[in-house]
């Protein structure tokens, strides 16, 4: 017999899995916007949105708020965010992602306040993707390109972003080799140059 949880009668039951967004292209609405660096120091927009209508319509804040019931600090789904840089060079991406809200949301003007696309919906353009994770093959599927709303029933459905598998390794011990042949014999960590 197992013994009965101390927060039993307190947990949120979780039941089924999680929906998964098929690539394709979906009305989406933004629900935040917030201003952050990257990892690499640059300045981005943190835009967070949903899928406005349609089967998979809010499948982002659903997976948010099921995933808050059992984890206080959990986080907006990644699959939700899109990262817009700031700054020299990106101006051009910038610019494009304006005149697509402005376009798509006729009370909407751009006044430099992040905050004023809360709640401006556009055309969202979703890819497949594959990656590796820990030597395994994943796909994940991610918004690649915001058009203006009028634009989304002739949107192409983009093809799979298919990853080199030629060099990818498929097991630890693929690892070990591919270490190997850099290194000219088993990696050891004091003698790694990095």
């Amino acid at each position: 017999m197992i013994t009965k949880p101390n927060d039993w009668g307190e947990a949120p039951a979780i039941i089924g899995g999680a929906r998964t967004l098929p690539a394709g292209n979906y009305k989406c609405k933004i629900v935040n916007v917030e201003n952050a660096v990257s990892k690499t120091g640059n300045k981005m927009l943190k835009i967070f949105f949903d899928i406005d209508e349609g089967d998979y319509a809010g499948i982002y804040m659903d997976r948010y708020l099921n995933n808050k019931k059992s984890n206080e600090e959990a986080k907006y789904p990644n699959a939700g965010v899109y990262y817009q840089l700031l700054g020299e060079g990106q101006t051009g991406r910038l610019k494009g992602l304006v005149q697509c809200l402005e376009m798509s949301n006729p009370s909407f003007k751009w006044n430099w306040n992040e905050q004023a696309m809360n709640g401006c919906v556009f055309a969202g353009q979703f890819r497949e993707e594959e990656y590796f994770k820990n030597g395994e093959l994943r796909t994940s599927v991610k918004l690649v390109y915001v058009h203006p709303l009028e634009e989304l029933a002739n949107l192409d459905v983009l093809p799979m972003k298919q990853v080199n598998k030629a060099g990818a390794p498929r097991t630890s011990e693929d690892s070990e080799r591919q270490l190997e042949s850099i290194f000219g014999g088993p990696a050891e960590p004091d003698k790694i140059p990095f």
